[in-house]
């Protein structure tokens, strides 16, 4: 009886609680029912104790169900879900994708950027051949080898005493307008330059290209004569004059340096060439022997030697002639300016 009364507080069929019956009056409900009441008489004991184990089976049973509902609630419900959280998830890779996406294509635009702004600077500095050459090939060494290569040197006369008389801006702005004025120029006739220094300009053709000594020359000369009247002109005002050598023949150019690379030009001849420059004339063009048998039968100039012979280093003493322009030679330039 006392587990009777025990199990009456927590097991209710569902028919009888809404009838407001326990399990006593369920178990003792019908004795006239013939053999079925045999189970619900409390004389047999061990068909009772078999009614008590079923219902405590069936108590736990629906006790596990009742506990394990929650969690296939939640199973449920979770699956419900899942589509959705497959959606961020997806949209979560998307964009982080595409971030990934566009800062690998702003890093590839930032290096053009770079690669482009240093291929300029080093156009600005370097030919521009030898420029591609470093920038396409990443060659770290440059040097070749120039058959007929014309150098040209360029030094303003008395620049020196000129310069301490004025003030540092005042002489930057005189030199300014000269090397502007050579720098022009150099792209007009197709000549590189080479350097400044001090007040000395440094130029070259037959560079690049596969053009012989007499047309390199020619060319060179042109150019010496244009510079020559136009620097006259800015540096009249200042009582200056600008004084050149060339000289053509074998030399070789490179690439010097490696934090601070320029671009320059070495043999004999290029020595030639400022020798004839250092021992020359205002106001005037000094070529040595290689010029003046490459060009002496030209229309466009006239040669004039020098009375005396020249001392240059290394050479002793030689003939030097002044190049000068050849009467009626403009109409014999214009026509040769196609092959420029």
């Amino acid at each position: 009886e006392s587990v009777e009364q025990n199990l009456e507080w927590f097991l209710y069929d569902e028919t009888a609680v809404q009838e407001g019956q326990s399990l006593n009056s369920l178990l003792y409900a019908d004795k006239r029912a013939g053999p079925q009441a045999a189970f619900a008489e409390p004389q047999n004991v061990e068909n009772r104790e078999n009614l008590l184990t079923s219902v405590v089976i069936d108590v736990a049973d629906r006790e596990w169900r009742l506990m394990a509902r929650p969690r296939q609630i939640f199973v449920d419900q979770f699956l419900s879900y899942v589509p959705i959280i497959w959606l961020l998830v997806i949209l979560v890779v998307t964009i982080l994708v595409s971030i990934a996406v566009m800062l690998v294509l702003h890093q590839t635009h930032l290096d053009e950027q770079i690669q482009l702004e240093r291929s300029k600077l080093l156009d600005r500095l370097l030919p521009k051949q030898i420029s591609d050459h470093i920038t396409h090939r990443r060659v770290s060494l440059i040097a070749e080898f120039r058959p007929a290569c014309c150098t040209m040197f360029m030094d303003v006369e008395g620049f020196t005493a000129f310069q301490a008389t004025l003030p540092p801006r005042a002489v930057l702005g005189v030199l300014r307008s000269l090397f502007s004025i050579l720098d022009e120029l150099c792209a007009d006739y197709g000549v590189e330059k080479i350097k400044t220094v001090g007040d000395c300009y440094m130029a070259a053709n037959g560079l690049f290209g596969a053009k012989t000594l007499d047309k390199n020359g020619t060319q060179m000369l042109r150019f010496a004569l244009k510079v020559l009247s136009r620097c006259q002109a800015v540096l009249g005002e200042h009582k200056l004059n600008v004084r050149f050598g060339v000289n053509g023949g074998e030399a070789i150019c490179g690439v010097l340096g490696g934090a601070k690379p320029h671009f320059d030009i070495w043999g004999d001849s290029v020595n030639v060439a400022s020798r004839l420059e250092s021992t020359g004339v205002a106001g005037k063009i000094q070529v040595g022997q290689t010029m003046y048998d490459q060009l002496w039968m030209s229309n466009e100039f006239r040669f004039t030697p020098r009375e005396n012979k020249v001392h240059l280093k290394g050479k002793g003493d030689v003939q030097t002639w002044f190049v000068t322009k050849h009467r009626g030679s403009a109409m014999s330039e214009a026509l040769s300016e196609s092959w420029v």
